[in-house]
């Protein structure tokens, strides 16, 4: 196993995304005609491609965490990935392993808010337009066009997503 280079205790930490080589093969699930199914078997190959690529880089992360050259890694099936919090050298490391495609700066992202938008003001409910909404003029599509996107389902692939939202709770399939 690849040895990180010794870093100081006081040595600054980074937060980073590791995204794995090794990616599950899904071309042929679109031909699965039940949809349950379809979604079993996705989840079966996300989770056991990561399982088994991330086996090794993941013993070695927790030995450089006991070494206390990372603070803290956590394991993610759905992009074969990991969030590593550790040094420098650490990141050069991890850069320089075969199984390792890529290293990517962890960020978080803020919406700045509207002008006239406050934090004490209530939830849209379903009878009102939200501010997004008439922004981009999709209002005016429903009405003049009577397209709603109904129907239509939309993905994020984010740890972050609030489910017990009153927008999303009655249809989230997570």
């Amino acid at each position: 196993p690849q040895q990180a280079a010794a870093a100081p205790a006081n040595a600054a930490s980074l937060t980073y995304l590791v995204q794995m080589r090794d990616q599950a093969s899904l071309r042929d699930l679109a031909q699965v005609s039940s949809l349950s199914k379809r979604r079993e078997l996705l989840v079966d190959r996300l989770q056991d491609t990561a399982r088994r690529s991330q086996a090794s880089i993941l013993s070695y992360l927790e030995n450089l965490r006991r070494a206390g050259q990372v603070k803290r890694y956590r394991s993610f099936w759905v992009f074969n990935g990991l969030a590593v919090e550790g040094n420098l050298s650490t990141i050069s490391t991890l850069a320089q392993r075969p199984d390792v495609a890529a290293i990517l700066p962890n960020s978080t992202h803020y919406l700045a808010p509207l002008p006239n938008e406050t934090e004490s003001e209530s939830p849209a409910t379903a009878t009102t337009t939200e501010w997004n909404i008439s922004h981009i003029g999709a209002d005016r599509v429903w009405e003049s066009f009577g397209i709603t996107g109904e129907g239509i389902v939309v993905a994020n692939m984010d740890s972050g997503v609030d489910w017990t939202h009153p927008a999303l709770q009655p249809r989230y399939r997570g």
